[in-house]
């Protein structure tokens, strides 16, 4: 399934500081990948290096997924993705993507971008004109880019562990979900 992200409405200041902090379905998945971690030790120990290093990881990779599924929001292919591209708009969601344009636009670029925004209805020349928006204030590459550095962070941290299956299948689930372009 897709990570949920919170409700949120966008506000005149786009304000960003909460929104890392508050994807809910993050903490799960830190939370499960600890717990392993913990579970795999011989001692109970939360601050051991190897629990640190795997939630850690859940972090950087919850954190690429979400990107992407950002991106893809408004850059896939609909009957893909499962939902309907530019639904983040129309529900007036504040995706990092949205708020990397806002913060790197011009005025005039805010305020069309501000425009688009819970439209009743999407059409592909709407669309098309919110992906240049997003690419015009570079917006897309500085997702494109956390993702990726993201991505090879999580990949990093699990380097510390002995190869195996499970090292390897993290390593193939943490490619499979962020790198996704559908």
């Amino acid at each position: 399934g897709a990570v949920s992200t919170p409700e949120f409405t966008i506000f005149e200041d786009d304000n960003t500081a909460h929104l890392g902090e508050e994807l809910p379905s993050k903490h799960a998945v830190v939370i499960d990948l600890q717990t392993g971690a913990i579970l795999a030790k011989p001692e109970l120990d939360f601050e051991h290096p190897d629990v640190k290093a795997i939630a850690e990881f859940a972090e950087c990779l919850a954190l690429a997924f979400q990107l992407r599924d950002d991106w893809l929001g408004i850059f896939g292919e609909a009957e893909k993705f499962g939902k309907p591209i530019g639904s983040d708009f129309q529900e007036g969601k504040p995706t990092l993507l949205y708020l990397a344009a806002i913060k790197n636009g011009s005025a005039e670029q805010q305020q069309k971008l501000r425009s688009l925004l819970r439209l009743e209805e999407y059409t592909p020349e709407i669309v098309e004109e919110i992906r240049a928006l997003l690419r015009e204030t570079g917006a897309e590459q500085i997702i494109l880019d956390e993702i990726d550095s993201c991505s090879k962070r999580a990949v990093e941290l699990l380097s510390r562990f002995e190869k195996n299956a499970y090292r390897d299948y993290l390593e193939e689930l943490t490619g499979a979900l962020t790198g996704r372009n559908v």
